[in-house]
């Protein structure tokens, strides 16, 4: 059996190169060889604190990869060798009852696909490694090919792009908008970039990393509107988001930090009936507190967001594609895959690092 290179995780912080079984795609499962993957605030946090019901050892990554087609399996349709092509990492079966009702995060058969993915982790998912397999049912939705004015590291953004797009497009922004947004990770850049899309007209950017908010100012230069920068290690928050407000709040704040206290703040700091997103995932167990009768006078809507669907998943390929939006901006660094630890060392250790690209 042939074989390939690949990181693999074998628990909390401990990551390793190995060569494993180079897979053989199955009937209706396409085979890519990854020309770049990037790094992503998921793996980081399951490189630091797991992640819900994990399987060790397994390929690390989930799935941000770009590459050429290495061979398909029998009964693929309209997919061949050598083209290059980019895939989410999930996609749900479009035919059970919640598909069908367009609740595709409720698919009835994604405990069935993510079942596969446990059981065969040596095979299924991951982002570090020379080849990466995409299942049936995402063949089926999710796999896109890449135009020759799309370059890898970008194209393999999709999957955590497509996030922030469903993310924005929820959060009920309009056209003159205010959008508040707290942290300026790859996440809160892309939100940036997509309610701007969606038609707000000045964003406040907060973070305590100067290169991160210097990232977001040389994005948002490029486009139309203002951009406003808080560094939260350095500034009050509360105040000068006050201040750039007239005393109103944003009409939608964004929390992409992860963190309740900050999640908290931005229910205090939204203008009254504006909308919060407690888009990122904190850390399991924590707890906000809430005043009811803030959100209930003030008529304040909270929300939270879950992943991404076909439906935007598509919507945010025709961004890419249309150039629509700058995802190169937000790749800092690119290393071979044999730097993998170092690669995480950085994200770890460094205020000054965005994406990572991972080359083969």
């Amino acid at each position: 059996m042939e074989k390939m290179k690949a990181a693999l995780i074998y628990g909390v912080g401990k990551i390793g190169l190995e060569m494993v079984e180079k897979p053989v795609p199955r009937e209706g499962e396409v085979l890519i060889k990854v020309e770049t993957a990037t790094t992503c605030g998921t793996d980081v946090k399951t490189y630091v604190r797991g992640y819900l019901d994990d399987v060790f050892p397994r390929l690390f990554g989930h799935g941000e990869v770009a590459g050429t087609i290495a061979a398909v399996g029998d009964k693929v349709k309209g997919w061949k060798v050598g083209q290059r092509v980019v895939a989410h990492n999930t996609a749900p079966c479009m035919t059970c009852e919640n598909c069908i009702a367009h609740e595709y995060q409720g698919c009835l058969r994604m405990p069935e696909f993510n079942k596969l993915v446990k059981e065969n982790p040596l095979r299924y998912f991951g982002s570090y490694q020379e080849y990466y397999l995409v299942p049936e049912h995402i063949v089926k939705v999710n796999l896109f090919e890449i135009p020759d004015d799309v370059e890898y590291e970008v194209a393999c953004q999709l999957e955590p792009f497509s996030c922030a797009v469903n993310g924005s497009c929820i959060s009920n922004v309009e056209l003159g908008d205010t959008v508040a947004i707290i942290g300026c990770g790859p996440q809160g850049l892309y939100h940036m970039q997509v309610t701007g899309l969606l038609g707000a007209t000045t964003h406040i950017m907060v973070d305590v990393s100067d290169y991160r908010l210097e990232i977001a100012k040389k994005i948002h230069a490029s486009r139309p509107g203002k951009i406003y920068t808080i560094n939260a290690a350095k500034e009050n928050v509360e105040e000068r988001v006050k201040e750039l407000t007239g005393g109103l709040g944003p009409e939608v704040i964004i929390e992409a930090a992860g963190f309740g206290e900050t999640d908290e703040q931005a229910v205090r700091m939204v203008k009254k009936m504006g909308t919060v997103n407690f888009y990122a995932g904190a850390k399991p167990g924590t707890k906000v507190t809430l005043d009811q009768n803030m959100i209930h006078y003030r008529q304040i809507n909270i929300i939270g967001t879950n992943h991404t669907n076909p439906f935007y998943v598509h919507k945010a390929w025709r961004l890419i594609t249309s150039h629509a939006v700058d995802l190169k901006s937000i790749v800092t660094h690119r290393m071979k895959l044999d730097d993998i630890q170092k690669a995480f060392d950085i994200l770890l250790t460094s205020k000054e690092a965005e994406k990572i690209a991972i080359i083969p």
